[in-house]
């Protein structure tokens, strides 16, 4: 099943490949020259959201939370957040991050507060607050974690869109919260 109905352009992939393909862009990744790169990157434009009703309330709705933070576990692998093409995978791991050590390698945003409270992007105390409340009815037990920073953005649905989407339904997620940074 995909994970949305028409995330991107059809045509957006063979233009993404095209794009590859020019001189130019061998050429901006060989000198690491992002300014060159982008300028020719076929960015995808969204004319909609999608929107997935919720079927059941809230208060009995299970949530699953990702963001785009780069955030892992020690023991993960680290995106590969310093090559100008970005990274597609994805990193899961237990919701509760309370006694666990988590690391962030996505070097595209200002990394400060987030290393000083997860919660700056990934916000599962105030989730759990939520729930303690009775406004959502409980958490996924796992937690997904992106690199925002990725040109691929078919590659991204393919390999961390997918993997994320399974991990939510196995753990019985009914909507996710995507936390961009």
């Amino acid at each position: 099943m995909a994970l949305f109905a028409h995330p991107i352009p059809e045509d957006w992939r063979s233009r993404y490949a095209q794009f590859l393909d020019l001189d130019q862009t061998r050429a901006a990744l060989r000198h690491d020259d992002s300014e060159a790169f982008f300028v020719a990157y076929p960015r995808v434009v969204n004319d909609g959201t999608p929107v997935a009703l919720l079927k059941k309330p809230l208060a009995q709705a299970r949530i699953g939370v990702i963001t785009t933070g780069g955030i892992h576990l020690p023991q993960q692998t680290p995106f590969r957040s310093d090559h100008m093409l970005g990274d597609c995978s994805a990193r899961l791991f237990s919701a509760d991050l309370s006694h666990v050590a988590w690391s962030i390698s996505h070097g595209h945003y200002d990394e400060t507060a987030a290393r000083q409270d997860l919660n700056v992007v990934l916000p599962l105390d105030p989730l759990r607050a939520l729930v303690d409340d009775g406004v959502i009815g409980s958490l996924a037990a796992r937690a997904g974690s992106i690199d925002g920073y990725c040109t691929d953005a078919g590659g991204l649905l393919d390999d961390a869109g997918q993997t994320l989407l399974e991990s939510m339904r196995q753990d019985g997620a009914d909507a996710l919260l995507m936390v961009p940074v």
